[in-house]
């Protein structure tokens, strides 16, 4: 029950004012955080998260299991990402290359994608 009333808090405060950098996040810096505006090759169907939060020592480790699917045909997944740094990004047992670029997470696929394909991706973060 505690780590559902955490994980809860814990997603309430991830909203899009404090992304946007227009409300300001207790812990998180957004203020400088560019948000553009862009049409997305895809559509989210589904979150899974796992969260790992130590308040004693105020660290956050994550794992978010993000099922896609694709709207247009693409080799990459651009993905609105800000303030925690990336570990790993696999698709299935595959693990993917990625990059940061300006407030994005951009994850090669090593292939084109389909109209229509699902797609999770399994992004690990601290």
């Amino acid at each position: 029950m505690n780590i559902l009333l955490i994980s809860v808090l814990f997603l309430n405060l991830w909203g899009v004012e404090e992304r946007t950098g227009s409300r300001h996040h207790p812990v998180l810096d957004f203020s400088n955080v560019p948000m553009p505006d862009t049409n997305l090759a895809y559509d989210v169907l589904h979150y899974d998260l796992i969260l790992n939060i130590d308040i004693p020592a105020e660290t956050l480790s994550a794992e978010a299991a993000i099922t896609l699917d694709m709207l247009e045909a693409a080799d990459s997944i651009a993905l609105h990402f800000v303030g925690l740094e990336v570990s790993v990004v696999n698709e299935g047992a595959s693990s993917r290359t990625f990059e940061r670029v300006d407030s994005f997470l951009v994850v090669s696929l090593g292939r084109t994608a389909s109209v229509g394909e699902k797609i999770t991706l399994t992004i690990s973060y601290h």
